[in-house]
C-alpha cells in the first residue's frame, strides 16, 4: 500500500513536470507550418459540417483541438468565397489564425493545451500499464522516461494529429491486453471503440487492424 501511494505521488509529480514542459513549449514557439491548416479545418468542421479542408487527415482530433475555441469564443468563420471553393486550406488557415477577433497566440494556446491534455493521458496510461505489468518502481521508471521524452513533449504541445493517434493506438493495445487477461464483452467493445477513435484520428492508424490481428494470432 505504501509503495502504491509513493508511486501515485511520484506519478502526479511527473505529470506536472510533463505539463510544465508543454506549457513552456507552447509559450515559447510560434505556429508551425501546418497548425493553422489544422485549426481552420477543425473549426470549419464544427461550424459548417463541411469537410473539404485538410482532407488528408480524418476530422476527430482536429475537431477536438478546436472545440474550446468554438465553445468559449464562437469565433466567426467566414473565409474568402473563392478560397473556400478552391479549398485553399493554407491561406484560409492563416486568415483564421491571424485575422480572427482574438490574438493568434491565444487561439494557438487553447488548441495546443487541448492536445497537451491528450499527452498527459498518454503518459498516465504508460505508467498505469507498466504498473499493471510489473509494479510500482517500473511504473515510475516508465513515466519518467515518457514525461522527459522530447518528441512526446513537443508533439503534445502542437496542433497536429500525431499525438492523438499515438494515444488511441496505445490505448487500443492496452485494452486488448486487459481483454486477453480477463475476457468480457465490455472490454471487447472498448477495444472496438478505441480502434475506431484511432482510425478517426489519422489514416496511418489503418496498420493497427493488422497489428491487432497479429497480436491475437500470436
Amino acid at each position: 500500500l505504501f509503495d502504491r501511494k509513493i508511486a501515485l505521488f511520484g506519478g502526479l509529480v511527473l505529470l506536472c513536470v510533463f505539463v510544465g514542459q508543454g506549457v513552456f513549449f507552447i509559450r515559447a514557439n510560434s505556429q508551425t507550418v501546418d497548425e493553422a491548416t489544422h485549426l481552420a479545418a477543425g473549426y470549419s468542421y464544427l461550424t459548417t459540417r463541411d469537410f473539404r479542408l485538410d482532407a488528408e487527415h480524418p476530422p476527430f482530433i482536429k475537431e477536438l483541438q478546436t472545440l474550446p475555441l468554438w465553445v468559449v469564443y464562437k469565433l466567426p468563420f467566414r473565409p474568402d468565397l473563392q478560397q473556400w471553393r478552391d479549398a485553399d486550406q493554407e491561406q484560409i488557415g492563416l486568415d483564421f489564425l491571424y485575422k480572427s477577433p482574438i490574438p493568434a497566440d491565444q487561439i494557438l494556446a487553447w488548441s495546443r493545451l487541448t492536445n497537451l491534455f491528450l499527452g498527459v493521458l498518454l503518459v498516465a496510461l504508460i505508467g498505469w500499464w507498466a504498473y499493471r505489468l510489473w509494479g510500482s518502481l517500473p511504473a515510475m521508471l516508465a513515466m519518467t522516461l515518457a514525461s522527459l521524452e522530447p518528441n512526446l513533449v513537443a508533439h503534445s504541445a502542437l496542433v497536429t494529429t500525431d499525438l492523438g493517434v499515438a494515444l488511441f493506438i496505445f490505448l487500443t493495445v492496452y485494452i486488448l491486453w486487459e481483454y486477453l487477461q480477463r475476457p468480457t464483452w465490455y472490454r471487447l467493445v472498448a477495444v472496438g471503440v478505441s480502434t475506431g477513435l484511432a482510425l478517426a484520428a489519422k489514416f496511418s492508424a489503418l496498420f493497427l487492424v493488422a497489428a491487432l490481428s497479429l497480436i491475437l494470432a500470436l
